[in-house]
């Protein structure tokens, strides 16, 4: 069994990830995260696949099982417990349905990683690949408003590494330092809306877990972050 384990309290944390990646034999666009988040919430019933309750409701917490698009493939990326559930069912999936495409048994590869998070002294640098959804709707009107709008997106940033470090239960005790951050925005086509995101890369004093998503909508593929050298 795939486990975490906290290591020293507030400064370094042991997390599993899991990548499932898909070989299909076509390009499969950004936009259809959602398609393949959609097919494996209909076909397995564990709420970390979808983040609903029996309810229907949602669950508000960061997904432990998030869907991408990365090199025109489909993605699966798996966090601790989700880590856990991907490795106990891929096995089950001899066919993906993407709309109305359908791949009959993919080729796929499972990755499992072991990696130490830390906050320390070292710089550590982070891309965006994918578009970040930094602004709910009621932050994007403060964000219109602000003269130094860097340091307004740079305290959503925090915020958002905060919300991850709380889903995989790390009580964050030292101050995060952004040393770094450069950032331009981006119109994206969410839902049928036109919505302001962004393109950024930043260093800072912690350590995250490449492929991870941060902000709005992670499970969808928004927010995908790359350490870079």
């Amino acid at each position: 069994m795939l486990q975490c384990k906290i290591r020293e309290r507030g400064y370094y944390v042991e997390v599993k990830i899991v990548e499932l990646r898909y070989d299909l034999d076509r390009k499969i666009p950004f936009n259809y995260g959602s398609k393949l988040r959609g097919f494996f919430a209909n076909n397995f019933e564990n709420v970390l696949f979808h983040n609903h309750d029996k309810n229907g409701d949602f669950v508000y917490s960061y997904p432990l099982i998030q869907y991408k698009i990365i090199n025109n493939q489909p993605t699966l990326v798996g966090i601790n417990q989700g880590a856990e559930v991907i490795v106990k069912n891929f096995l089950e999936i001899d066919e993906i349905v993407l709309g109305e495409k359908k791949f009959k048994n993919p080729s796929a590869k499972l990755e499992i990683h072991s990696i130490d998070l830390k906050v320390d002294n070292n710089r550590y640098k982070y891309e965006f690949h994918s578009p970040w959804m930094a602004l709910n709707q009621k932050n994007f009107k403060k964000y219109l408003k602000v003269d130094d709008k860097k340091d307004f997106l740079k305290s959503k940033l925090i915020g958002n590494i905060l919300s991850f470090a709380k889903g995989i239960n790390w009580w964050i005790e030292k101050r995060i330092e952004i040393y770094d951050f450069n950032f331009y925005e981006i119109d994206v086509n969410y839902k049928n809306n036109k919505m302001l995101a962004f393109k950024c890369d930043f260093e800072i004093n912690i350590q995250l877990p490449t492929n991870i998503g941060l902000g709005k909508s992670v499970s969808k593929g928004f927010g995908r972050i790359v350490q870079v050298d």
